[in-house]
């Protein structure tokens, strides 16, 4: 009768260490699980950052390459060519195809009853084009003429980025001042 409590007891105790360990790997597996949606769903979304700057290319001392400068940088440097740069970062941890740039268009303008249309279409042929993780596109516009007045009258709403997807990723408010007033100290 001692013999058989004894092994009740020995029973009981290994039942105890596996039971431990079992607690011990379904605490586990639940952190695991959490990690999982927290990375999927928050961590790891798809992000596009967009920048429009206003410029043009200077010439590189004793080179045959050019370089992209801010109107106002280099105040010693007339920048003759002047264009648009459209500069997209894809911040996410995921790569994205872009397919469009442009802009949108209030719909209804204070110096105009209607606006001419939606959105105006920047045309490339790079676009399709598939950003990996963390990689730079830039896309230069040579035709500023139409914009700019587009955006002095008040007409242009944001610049943006479509994706594959359909989801328009949007420069910011703040950039498009930036873009006016540096178009505003080109034409003084």
């Amino acid at each position: 009768m001692a013999e058989q409590m004894n092994d009740i007891l020995d029973y009981i105790r290994e039942i105890n260490i596996v039971g431990a360990i079992a607690i011990l790997g379904l605490c586990i597996s639940f952190v695991a699980l959490i990690w999982n949606i927290i990375r999927d769903l928050l961590i790891d979304k798809v992000s596009l950052n967009l920048k429009v700057k206003l410029g043009g290319f200077v010439m590189v001392k004793d080179s045959q390459s050019a370089i992209f400068v801010k109107i106002g940088s280099i105040p010693d440097r007339e920048i003759v060519d002047k264009r648009i740069l459209f500069t997209i970062v894809n911040n996410g941890r995921k790569p994205i195809m872009i397919e469009a740039i442009g802009a949108k268009y209030k719909l209804i303008s204070i110096l105009r009853k209607k606006v001419k249309g939606k959105q105006l279409h920047i045309i490339s042929k790079e676009l399709p084009k598939m950003l990996q993780p963390y990689e730079i596109f830039n896309k230069d516009c040579e035709k500023i003429e139409e914009i700019f007045d587009d955006l002095t009258k008040g007409n242009i709403k944001h610049f943006f980025v479509r994706d594959t997807k359909g989801k328009y990723w949007e420069n910011s408010r703040k950039n498009t001042e930036e873009l006016l007033n540096d178009f505003k100290k080109l034409n003084k």
